[in-house]
């Protein structure tokens, strides 16, 4: 479904739905898309712009007519229990009462036929370049559905004709890796990670066991390279993505498998799926990523579920590969775990692939994270800057640089580190908006890198209201996110220990105030940070403490 937008999946969720006897129409508002139904004056609605922003591109379009189906006809039921005459169920003819339909590109449109076709049912499908992918006339909603299921089948199978045309758009016409690591070292940033092979399966690097990769593009280069190239010219380390499945593979499996597209699909059953051969294939690409590259120094793998980890993926033979030709490297958990689970690191027993870092997805540990013994623990959240980690035209829901400033700040002070992702367009470029809040970003690190870099949680510290606190040896960093009425309390401080405070942007000191009014405090130390009320930075000012070692 990755090549459908928000309306073109919204109008495949009306077809489904009116083949299960739910005549709907769209509906839009402020860039929100429903479906509503109305009919013997009752209106029902569901919101498909949530549908559609939460699972992404992985769901099964079948399953997800079902939720919609049960969300639409439950409150049907309770808006006709709440009649005082309640009306008699309607019997929907879906295809002859609907009104005919525009027909654009990238949609699938029903068309009531003449009189004199008997009521025929008409489905139209069409490509993104308005072409038809197919079209009929079926007698009953069950052809119909039928012809719909091949439809989507063609979209989501990674193996039918409509990748291979993706195939050959595909020429990465603004791909710049030397912008991508200039943007990302001027926001402070010390290592990039990219996407080598995604769950898809198509590669982004030249690999031999396969003709599913990027040099068999209109691109017609090898994209790991420049990037890897391009991250050393800046200094930068370098990282890479690699996930465990691949839904392109034919012995990866499918019917039943929890996460490939294919999934509820029976007539792609796995008889005569071989497993190991497509872990041999996984191996050796593996093993091609970290030989042909250079010093490697990060390797992000992803992901493990249900009986799908550890030993299933030859974890103990892939991760010694790995270490061997890449000595030093930093490998996360996830030939465990996922984002959630903490593998056996946690549990105080680890196994030869236990990774080096546990990695929480979209949400910052409420406490950091120690191990079951209470020790503390190396981890790395992984957030997305808006909602979807590849690019998404349609999601502007960006967080602000603000709010990414202080989360970065937040991992540091519970012992952890922020990865932040980017999702660049189809033809290589970062949107717009993600250069803007890396670039924000940056100027308050230029001013500010001090109180991250090497930086820890104060753990002797207890955190301010006003903010957090981080810290590098004797040197502690005050996060002030809004001003206190009055000098600002340094509570936790041994005042008769503090050599010194300056404003960390600037280097200015910052005077210990001798104010009565904080005299019912005499063990707390105080500091002056003048009149105006107003921060220096309104996201995040920061002091700098120096304790007597």
């Amino acid at each position: 479904m990755k090549n459908l937008d928000l309306r073109q999946f919204a109008e495949v969720m009306v077809a489904l739905l009116a083949q299960k006897g739910i005549a709907c129409r769209l509906g839009e508002n402020n860039g929100r898309i429903g479906i509503i139904y109305e009919e013997a004056g009752i209106k029902a609605s569901t919101d498909v712009t949530l549908l559609w922003q939460k699972y992404g591109a992985d769901y099964d379009v079948a399953e997800l007519a079902d939720v919609l189906y049960k969300a639409i006809t439950s409150e049907v039921q309770k808006k006709k229990a709440e009649m005082p005459n309640p009306m008699p169920e309607p019997q929907v003819q879906p295809q002859v009462s609907r009104p005919q339909m525009k027909t654009q590109p990238g949609r699938v449109t029903q068309q009531p036929m003449p009189d004199d076709m008997g009521g025929k049912m008409q489905i139209k499908c069409f490509g993104q370049n308005g072409a038809p992918l197919f079209e009929g006339s079926f007698n009953s909603p069950e052809e119909a559905k039928a012809a719909i299921a091949g439809f989507m089948k063609n979209v989501l199978n990674a193996d039918d004709a409509s990748v291979t045309e993706f195939m050959k758009e595909f020429d990465a016409r603004d791909y710049n890796p030397k912008q991508w690591a200039k943007e990302a070292k001027a926001a402070g940033m010390k290592y990039v990670v990219l996407t080598a092979k995604h769950h898809d399966g198509f590669c982004l690097f030249d690999s031999k066991y396969t003709d599913y990769k990027v040099t068999n593009t209109p691109a017609g280069r090898d994209l790991i390279k420049e990037y890897v190239e391009a991250l050393r010219e800046e200094g930068l380390k370098v990282g890479l993505y690699f996930t465990l499945l691949d839904w392109h593979h034919p012995d990866y499996p499918h019917y039943g498998d929890r996460i490939h597209p294919m999934r509820n699909h029976p007539e792609c059953s796995n008889e005569n799926r071989d497993f190991s051969r497509y872990i041999e294939y996984m191996y050796n690409q593996v093993e091609e990523v970290c030989t042909n590259y250079g010093k490697i120094d990060i390797m992000w793998f992803d992901f493990s579920y249900d009986d799908m980890r550890g030993e299933k993926w030859g974890a103990a033979r892939l991760i010694d590969m790995v270490r061997r030709l890449q000595p030093g490297i930093i490998i996360d958990n996830r030939l465990e775990v996922s984002g959630e689970g903490r593998g056996s690191l946690y549990e105080c027993d680890p196994t030869p692939y236990h990774g080096d870092f546990i990695s929480p997805e979209q949400i910052i540990p409420p406490e950091g994270i120690c191990d079951k013994e209470g020790n503390p623990m190396v981890w790395e959240a992984c957030f997305t800057m808006n909602n979807n980690w590849g690019y998404c035209a349609n999601d502007h829901y960006y967080k602000p640089a603000s709010m990414l400033i202080k989360k970065l700040v937040e991992c540091v002070s519970k012992g952890g580190n922020m990865i932040l992702n980017v999702g660049p367009d189809a033809k290589g470029k970062f949107p717009k908006e993600s250069s803007a809040i890396l670039a924000e970003i940056g100027r308050w690190m230029d001013k500010n890198h001090d109180s991250i870099y090497g930086c820890a949680p104060a753990a002797d510290i207890p955190k301010p209201d006003y903010g957090r606190i981080t810290r590098n040896g004797n040197k502690y960093y005050v996060h002030i996110y809004e001003n206190t009425l009055g000098p600002l309390p340094l509570i936790g401080f041994d005042k008769n220990k503090i050599v010194k405070v300056r404003a960390l942007d600037d280097g200015h000191e910052v005077p210990i105030s001798t104010l009565w009014v904080h005299s019912d405090y005499p063990d707390i130390a105080f500091v002056d940070l003048g009149p105006d009320p107003v921060l220096p930075d309104p996201v995040d000012y920061v002091l700098e403490v120096e304790m007597a070692e």
